[in-house]
């Protein structure tokens, strides 16, 4: 008799998944503004959702971006804020844009949102979840939820402001609260007040040092979906692997899924969720290996291409240190100026090199292992080495040892040698 593995045999593709909505509907947000199911969201992150890395997401299936933080005071009061947060331009990516505000009064986030929407940006949001140690000495974020009165009044300030006619969209982020009855009860009051959208994470406030202490309720946000439904509610928490997405929607029943930590170790994971809606697996050793690098290189050519990042030039430092000028650390160190060593390390220069530093870290970091770049070992050197090369040569930054060589692009030469240090 002959022998076979079950990988002999032919396996029936997977079906598409059951979900609540059908796949590409119209989620009405105004009456004037929609966005496909199911909504796709980039979470707001501070310091990682950068121009370049929200035009990345897009390109990999996102269809709503948020921006990190602002605060709508200093928005409002201060042009220079104004134009680091945003530029002078409208947004380029075609994906809407949600730019997220903390404010705790109704003036501030009002002109903050009448600003934005003159900047052609397709909404504002107001924070209410976060709860960093900044936002409780600032009294915004979660720090607000004692008071459902004034963030009534913020959100109704905005609306009056920027959003009465329903093209621009005033929306709002929170967390679970200490019930779901009342979670349930803040989310309609602040629907009331004019939020067309909530997005809510599925976690309470909890301290300053244990912000994610435990899973999201997926529980607790399925019964806000289902008491405030039609109304659109955006899942937010225990997103690790694509699949997650996917039972998220099923199971909460949400017009969508924030995602935060997973989209900056994969930010093609939204591809990998379409792949799965359309019925087909992921490869998931591509995302977690080869797909890495090639993420990584369309970040640092869009970083290259957009204005707002500036021109990069040379340093002086390499990786690791020792070099012929006294060595660096480049990007994996602290930015720091040591008097008299005549050292400019990239982040004294080059406004973006701490984001920079921090997407690559956490896109090339290999799952299951420790952070590449903290290796105390002789592969970290080699690493650091190589990755330094890399990133110079996708930035034409011209190398020490070859500034009077053309600079070709890393694959055209035949260099795979980041590839090879990517193998477990």
């Amino acid at each position: 008799m002959a022998s076979f593995t079950t990988t002999d045999v032919p396996s029936s593709p997977p079906s598409p998944p059951e979900l609540p909505h059908p796949l590409n509907s119209p989620i009405y947000i105004t009456p004037t503004l929609s966005l496909p199911y199911p909504i796709l969201a980039v979470a707001p992150m501070v310091g990682q959702c950068d121009p370049a890395f929200r035009l990345l997401t897009e390109r990999y299936s996102a269809n709503l971006i948020y921006t990190e933080m602002y605060l709508a005071k200093e928005f409002v009061a201060d042009e220079v804020y104004r134009s680091d947060a945003l530029g002078t331009t409208p947004p380029f990516t075609t994906a809407p844009i949600l730019v997220q505000f903390a404010a705790n009064d109704p003036a501030s986030f009002a002109k903050a949102c009448l600003l934005t929407r003159e900047l052609g940006y397709w909404g504002a949001d107001l924070n209410l979840g976060c709860p960093q140690l900044r936002a409780k000495e600032g009294h915004y974020g979660s720090y607000l939820q004692e008071d459902v009165d004034l963030c009534c009044e913020i959100l109704k300030a905005g609306v009056a402001s920027a959003g009465a006619d329903g093209h621009f969209a005033v929306t709002v982020k929170i967390r679970m609260q200490s019930t779901i009855e009342k979670t349930i009860l803040y989310a309609t009051r602040l629907k009331d007040a004019g939020a067309v959208l909530i997005c809510l994470h599925g976690r309470q406030r909890g301290s300053v040092n244990a912000r994610r202490d435990g899973s999201a309720d997926m529980e607790g946000i399925a019964a806000v979906v289902a008491a405030l439904a039609p109304f659109p509610v955006v899942s937010n928490g225990n997103v690790r692997a694509p699949e997650d997405c996917v039972e998220n929607l099923k199971y909460t029943g949400a017009c969508g899924v924030a995602v935060a930590e997973e989209i900056l170790r994969n930010p093609g994971v939204f591809d990998d969720v379409r792949t799965l809606l359309d019925g087909r697996p992921v490869e998931h050793e591509k995302t977690v290996r080869w797909r890495r690098l090639l993420l990584l290189t369309e970040y640092l050519d869009i970083c290259k291409e957009l204005e707002t990042c500036g021109v990069p030039r040379d340093d002086f430092s390499e990786w690791p240190k020792g070099g012929k000028h006294g060595g660096g650390g480049g990007m994996v160190r602290a930015a720091t100026r040591t008097a008299g060593a005549g050292k400019m390390r990239y982040s004294n220069w080059w406004s973006h090199a701490e984001v920079v530093k921090q997407h690559t870290r956490r896109i090339l970091d290999v799952v299951g292992h420790k952070d590449l770049c903290q290796r105390s070992t002789f592969r970290k050197m080699r690493w650091l080495a190589e990755l330094d090369k890399f990133i110079r040569r996708r930035l034409r930054l011209p190398g020490q040892e070859e500034e009077k060589e053309e600079i070709v692009d890393v694959f055209e030469d035949g260099d795979e040698s980041l590839f090879n240090i990517l193998e477990p």
